[in-house]
């Protein structure tokens, strides 16, 4: 899960669906919004790795829960890797419409 990333308004909807206070809101955002790194990101809000890791799998079990959708990943070979990033280019554009 270390390469997933929302846009600001699935973050939103996703972490309003949680309980988390504000700090660790801010915090998930940097890793799940602007790509920041976890250990960076757990270093800069003085919360433990592990902490905050379970944080952002509540943030995306809400995410995944809200579109229906399940988080996979896969070694395949490129053509099959392809067709994936196509279907999940065509999920993002209907859930952003």
């Amino acid at each position: 899960m270390s390469n997933v990333r929302l846009t600001a308004d699935e973050f939103s909807m996703a972490a309003n669906l949680t309980r988390m206070s504000s700090k660790t809101v801010k915090a998930v955002r940097q890793v799940l919004v602007d790509g920041q790194r976890l250990s960076e990101v757990a270093k800069e809000f003085c919360l433990d790795k592990s902490s905050l890791h379970r944080a952002i799998k509540i943030v995306m079990a809400k995410y995944q829960e809200r579109y229906g959708l399940e988080y996979v990943e896969a070694f395949l070979p490129p053509h099959q890797a392809s067709v994936v990033r196509e279907w999940a280019s065509v999920v993002r554009f209907v859930r952003n419409k």
